[in-house]
């Protein structure tokens, strides 16, 4: 039988919108201007050039190669950081970017892998700043999940956040066992990627030696949140896993950038790249994102791994408040948590002097336990 690919939207759909449109059109003739300006304002900011992953990883080429002294500080690493780059195919046949970092003229002394934020990325400003790692001989392996970055994937759009656990965890696992076998190994997250990190050392704890959450996403601020009723709406449509509604950039907020990031040249700098979504956050992705922090609070009491929490006491993305209540409540023998006066969502978007605290801190944790 040959394949035939799925419509993404199928024929009644557009029967019935078009009857409808007739009818309203019938009685109200003027209706379809107002749906035609509709059209032009609401197509645009839903369908954009970097949504497709093959379009961002040609955007990110030529974002490569301009010059700018501003940007070029973010692109290039210190000369005693090797880079190596590779596309990983997932179980669900999809390309995701992974990076590995090694010191070039020293001994590994351990392993951490890194998870990134929700519509962040694991390249530019995150690969410059974690090379702190590196520098103190330590490997960092990364990778951008699905719908971020250069990965495949619909941009800011997250099906499933189990998919994106199992991701991490199976290329983590994968890539330690035959890179650095003997080594310690330690998972890094931040926000979002802080609630992957937890997950994905519960689908194999003996493997890992301890994890360093940032600022983790394990509950979402109430303010943040969307009302009730929107909450019952993304239920409601995202019931069908593969459904157009689910994908679209509707949901109101805030702008999760300008709350996360402190320092305005740093807040340009970050919207800079191919993969900045810079819009509403879509309907699936809420869905996700809010059933698992749901999870995490439940199972948290449950959590047994040795951590170190990193948190800025004035987060207006996550709780601070929330992670010494996850801090309280696991059972872990070997855990600390570090809450830092005046410091935002992101840590490495402070100043210098703040980015350099937090990152001997969680440098100074990881070599304190191999």
């Amino acid at each position: 039988m040959p394949f035939i690919p799925k419509p993404k939207v199928n024929q009644s759909t557009i029967l019935v919108t078009g009857v409808l449109i007739y009818i309203l059109s019938y009685l109200w003739l003027p209706f379809i201007l107002v749906i035609t300006y509709a059209l032009s304002r609401l197509l645009p900011y839903i369908y954009r050039e970097n949504d497709d992953a093959t379009a961002r990883r040609k955007l990110w080429k030529k974002f490569e190669q301009q010059s700018d002294n501003c940007l070029d500080s973010w692109k290039n690493l210190h000369p005693d950081v090797v880079l190596n780059e590779k596309y990983w195919v997932n179980e669900r046949g999809l390309c995701l970017l992974t990076s590995t970092m090694v010191p070039k003229d020293q001994p590994i002394s351990c392993v951490v892998c890194y998870c990134h934020g929700y519509c962040d990325n694991a390249s530019f400003m995150r690969r410059v700043e974690y090379q702190r790692f590196v520098k103190r001989g330590i490997a960092v392996i990364s990778i951008e999940h699905e719908g971020h970055g250069r990965s495949d994937g619909l941009i800011g759009y997250i099906p499933s956040m189990d998919n994106l656990v199992s991701d991490a965890a199976t290329f983590f696992e994968e890539t330690t066992n035959r890179e650095f076998q003997g080594k310690k190994r330690f998972l890094i997250g931040e926000s979002m990627g802080a609630a992957i990190c937890y997950s994905a050392y519960n689908k194999n704890p003996k493997i890992w030696s301890g994890v360093v959450l940032i600022a983790p996403m394990c509950k979402i601020k109430e303010e943040n949140i969307p009302p009730k009723f929107i909450r019952n709406l993304i239920d409601y449509f995202c019931a069908d896993e593969e459904n157009l509604v689910g994908t679209l950039p509707i949901i109101p907020g805030k702008d999760v950038t300008a709350l996360s990031n402190k320092l305005k040249e740093k807040r340009e700098i970050v919207s800079m790249v191919p993969s900045n979504f810079s819009r509403k956050p879509r309907v699936k992705s809420v869905q996700q994102i809010l059933n698992f922090t749901l999870e995490i609070s439940k199972s948290m009491s449950h959590f047994d791994a040795p951590f170190l929490i990193q948190h800025g006491k004035k987060d207006k993305v996550t709780s601070p408040e929330f992670s010494q209540i996850f801090f309280d409540q696991a059972i872990s023998k070997d855990k600390e948590i570090l809450l830092y006066e005046d410091m935002w969502h992101s840590l490495t978007s402070e100043p210098d002097k703040n980015v350099e605290k937090c990152f001997n801190d969680a440098i100074s944790w990881v070599l304190n336990r191999i």
